[in-house]
């Protein structure tokens, strides 16, 4: 499979998703060229710079079409062209099992050639989704080991985006596929100081890790994106949830000795659940690639209009303020201007300077009113289309889904679960679905009143069995 790393035309990371899905694959990245390199006239056309006298008969796509790889700033065609000669060589040779042939299929031959490199020998191209770009050890004792890890990700605008996170497995090389749990956080704050995994292990991550780890499974945990890397956070946007839970599945997989290829679930709670549902929703859109077979989604936000109403004026009135400032910079065609309160545009930098405590602290105690500039922000077409996309209503779940709630939750009303799940249940093509209340729990007292229902479900769905589906009973 060789790619080109500058093709305008066919991506490398496409390439390297269809290298990775064969048995017996070779993957070489070109460095500096693109599409066009290994057509003749490309050097004929590197030497007139371009195909500028052309544009006018054949227009601008089709001239740079010719052009990709054939410009004058570009890797020189000839030598691009001796490589592709050396590799595909060795490649008859092998395939055809030759006893000797000119040169071995090796990041190395591409030395016997000047003036052009290799931008990488079955190594995933820099911005494929997944890409493990830094690790560093993080000691967990006995249960295992672990990594703080930078992983490449994309943004919902589709550019790429560094996102960080943990990778823990129990220790030694993995003796087949391990099942993978990724885990999805809630709501921490949006500064890159409240990513959880500058604080891992502390006592209840561990506390959730542990089980998983004990019954050899690969545990994965993401901050999203813009929590300790660059950004602002994108609170509540479900494709870059999604993204990051997916990607930091594929950079474990990257990892030698993990193991991290068997079936994976998906657990999160709270903002986490939210992530969750779009996991469930989404699968097939984002990472089909990946063996998803579970997804465990506790007290997940939902009927943004009804939680919006909720909020207003509580203890938690400032997650209106991070989901307002996470969309409007997500999204282009949303003006944060003309539904919040220019007068406190000052206070909006206090989300960067502290955590989720801090942000009740400064947004709490000012009035709803006074801090939006609208009577109602679902009465502005582009902000109500844009929330009614980020819901967790508005898709079928492609694989089987529990929701997980207390019955006196105080920030996300237990009622609210119920409509969920009554909406989801409406769509026809939809998988398995279940909802569990907790009777006496709230927000945070339902995830260890829940936990081991979460193990027992989730080992149920990596053994293979059939899951319970609730709808129409």
């Amino acid at each position: 499979m060789v790619a080109f790393e500058n093709d305008a035309l066919i991506d490398p990371a496409g390439i390297w998703s269809l290298h990775q899905s064969l048995d017996n694959s070779v993957f070489v990245n070109i460095a500096g060229t693109g599409h066009a390199a290994p057509i003749d006239a490309c050097p004929l056309i590197q030497d007139r710079g371009g195909l500028t006298e052309l544009r006018e008969a054949l227009g601008e796509a089709i001239v740079r079409a010719g052009e990709d790889g054939c410009l004058p700033k570009d890797t020189d065609a000839r030598a691009v062209q001796d490589l592709l000669r050396i590799y595909i060589t060795g490649f008859v040779y092998e395939a055809l099992g030759l006893s000797t042939g000119p040169v071995n299929l090796t990041a190395e031959a591409a030395d016997l050639v000047a003036g052009v490199e290799l931008r990488g020998f079955n190594e995933p191209p820099p911005d494929v989704p997944g890409t493990l770009l830094s690790s560093e050890a993080v000691d967990i004792g006995n249960l295992g080991v672990a990594w703080r890890v930078i992983y490449r990700s994309t943004s919902v605008e589709g550019d790429p985006i560094e996102v960080t996170g943990i990778i823990a497995a129990p220790a030694g090389d993995a003796p087949g596929p391990r099942p993978v749990l990724s885990v999805a956080h809630g709501t921490t704050g949006m500064a890159d100081e409240c990513a959880p995994s500058l604080s891992f292990p502390d006592e209840f991550s561990i506390a959730v890790v542990a089980p998983f780890l004990e019954r050899g499974w690969v545990v994965v945990a993401t901050d999203y994106e813009g929590m300790g890397g660059p950004g602002i956070h994108p609170y509540v946007v479900g494709e870059s949830e999604a993204r990051g839970v997916f990607d930091i599945v594929r950079a474990a997989q990257s990892m030698p000795g993990v193991g991290a290829d068997g079936p994976l679930v998906v657990w999160g709670h709270s903002q986490g659940g939210h992530a969750a549902m779009h996991v469930a929703e989404r699968w097939q859109d984002l990472a089909p690639d990946l063996d998803l077979v579970g997804v465990a989604a506790g007290a997940p936000p939902s009927q943004f209009a009804l939680l919006s109403a909720f909020l207003q004026g509580s203890d938690y009135q400032g997650y209106l303020v991070m989901a307002a400032v996470g969309m409007a910079a997500t999204y282009d065609d949303l003006d944060l201007a003309a539904v919040f309160n220019p007068d406190y545009f000052p206070l909006l930098d206090e989300l960067e300077k502290g955590c989720t405590g801090h942000i009740f602290d400064v947004f709490n105690e000012i009035p709803y009113s006074e801090l939006v500039s609208v009577d109602d922000i679902f009465a502005i077409p582009d902000w109500n289309a844009r929330l009614i996309q980020n819901d967790t209503n508005q898709l079928p779940n492609q694989v089987p889904v529990i929701i997980l709630h207390g019955d006196v939750d105080e920030q996300i009303p237990v009622v609210s679960s119920l409509a969920l799940f009554s909406q989801l249940c409406a769509f026809a093509d939809h998988a398995p679905l279940e909802r569990r209340v907790y009777e006496g729990e709230n927000h945070g007292s339902v995830v260890p009143a829940y936990l081991d229902d979460l193990v027992t479900w989730l080992e149920a769905r990596v053994a293979g069995e059939p899951a319970a589906d609730q709808c129409g009973s």
